[in-house]
């Protein structure tokens, strides 16, 4: 089978719409990172201005690592070109599709080709970074600058860079760079300025320099979020692909990133004017909530209720009517209107709570239980426990759903349920107190249970009826199991504020 290149392309040019459009526009962007995540992500979405003419230029991609070098040679034997299968549910439908992104001009590795990465710097075009090297990537690492030798970590590369355009353009205000790192770490851009100019002060850098890159570049924090995942061509139900593509990615149709002060990005590439979620906004605390309490918070509160029920993935879950409808009701009646109060837009939220419905029925996604399971009380402490106490400080009792959730991570710590348990740390903690469990003080235990601060980060029993429905909760579990457990608390309870549809 032939390889994805440009001259199979010039005889199909059906297969990439961009194409034609993209492989004469200038290169404007800077790409640190090879890896998976950005070819679905970033690269796609830039593909996708080209596609319907914005014309918002070509990437180049360079290697933050070493190890980078496999995928950099891929790049260039199909000439930066790769495909994306998006693969899931949108709007309650099925998506299966194919398309093959031309946003890549070349790759480049710094470690075996560090003048032609400094070259970039001296191309005025090129005044955007996009980065994704991993959580770890941004990191403080002390090194020494030697002009010709390539720097070890992404930052001090970076450091090193707008060096080189500082200098190419003679400090000029206008040849400052937009930097927006994709790295899933809170104030991403504010810590990679951090460390750049720490880097660029220990090396005695000129203090104009250090200047000119606080006042005239800008780091944005960003979110990002999208599954991504290497494609396997022999993988169950995976479809075959007319050539041969090493870099190809499956990407589920959900994508979201929120760029904060990237103001002046927004009519170059008016991502909005094709349906796309890229929101620029003066602050991205508001869907940094939203993921953690809707997505993350509905997680956590799955996991546990799908081993529970001997489920193994999140498709397992939602393909059960009862558990479905749990997970459902917890995200429309007590999770999306706790935190709309907290938001700038509630439709925004509104749609991203739908939007976490269908990536949850991805008929071609198997999201392990147990992956999602580990250190769930540290995660429930974070993700599920503040939207249990302002429901309960709003109406003066407290969620019956999130309520079951807790128990169920309760019960789950039983040292009669080991095969069930989670992996983590805490549940040590809540053992102890099932220890002195007995079946004529249930009540008391569960009262200790939720008093355990140390594990929830405040003290859950004297929350109005929490200790009531985790112990109503527990004995329906003993008595029916957990599916009709679950069935049974759903039709007890009433819907007090449904999710819209």
């Amino acid at each position: 089978m032939r390889p994805l290149t440009q001259e199979m392309l010039s005889s199909q040019p059906d297969l990439a719409p961009a194409w034609n459009v993209s492989q004469f526009a200038p290169e404007r962007i800077l790409q640190i990172g090879e890896g998976v995540f950005l070819r679905g992500f970033a690269d796609w979405l830039i593909d996708r201005l080209n596609a319907a003419g914005s014309s918002v230029g070509r990437i180049v991609i360079a290697a933050p690592r070493p190890t980078g070098a496999r995928n950099i040679e891929r790049f260039r034997k199909q000439d930066g070109l790769y495909t994306v299968l998006l693969r899931g549910m949108e709007n309650g439908r099925t998506v299966d599709r194919q398309e093959v992104v031309s946003s890549i001009s070349r790759a480049i590795d710094p470690h075996l080709q560090w003048n032609d990465f400094l070259a970039c710097a001296r191309q005025r075009e090129i005044d955007v970074v996009i980065s994704n090297t991993t959580e770890l990537g941004i990191q403080y690492a002390p090194q020494q600058y030697r002009a010709g030798q390539v720097p070890t970590t992404y930052p001090a590369k970076l450091a090193a860079y707008l060096y080189e355009r500082y200098q190419a353009f003679g400090g000029d205000p206008k040849a400052g760079m937009t930097i927006l790192p994709c790295e899933l770490i809170d104030d991403n851009g504010t810590l990679l300025r951090d460390i750049v100019m720490r880097h660029s002060q220990e090396w005695g850098l000129p203090a104009a320099f250090v200047e000119w890159v606080r006042l005239h570049n800008v780091f944005c924090n960003t979110l990002v979020d999208r599954i991504v995942t290497p494609f396997t061509p022999e993988a169950d139900g995976a479809p075959e692909l007319p050539y041969t593509d090493e870099l190809a990615v499956v990407a589920e149709p959900f994508h979201m990133w929120a760029i904060e002060g990237g103001d002046h990005l927004r009519s170059r590439w008016p991502f909005a004017e094709l349906g796309l979620s890229v929101y620029f906004v003066p602050c991205i605390e508001d869907y940094r909530l939203q993921k953690v309490r809707v997505l993350n918070g509905a997680h956590t509160a799955m996991a546990c209720l799908g081993l529970l029920a001997e489920k193994q993935t999140v498709l397992d879950v939602m393909s059960d009517p009862v558990l479905h409808a749990f997970v459902e009701r917890l995200i429309g009646s007590e999770i999306v209107p706790t935190v709309t109060p907290q938001v700038g837009d509630a439709e925004v939220l509104r749609r991203f709570a739908k939007d976490v419905i269908d990536r949850f029925n991805n008929p071609f996604l198997r999201h392990a239980l147990t992956s999602i399971a580990n250190n769930s009380l540290a995660k429930a402490r974070i993700r599920l426990v503040p939207t249990i106490v302002e429901y309960a400080d709003r109406h003066r009792v407290s969620p019956p759903l999130a309520a079951a959730a807790i128990a169920l991570l309760c019960y789950a710590c039983h040292p009669s349920c080991a095969q069930e348990a989670m992996d983590d740390p805490l549940r040590s903690r809540l053992q102890e107190i099932w220890v002195s469990e007995t079946e004529a003080d249930l009540a008391g235990t569960v009262t200790e249970l939720l008093k355990a601060s140390d594990v929830w980060g405040c003290d859950l029993a004297v929350l109005p009826g929490m200790a009531d429905m985790v112990q109503d909760v527990m004995r329906l579990v003993q008595e029916r199991g957990v599916v009709q457990a679950i069935a049974f608390w759903l039709q007890s309870k009433p819907v007090s504020e449904p999710m819209r549809r």
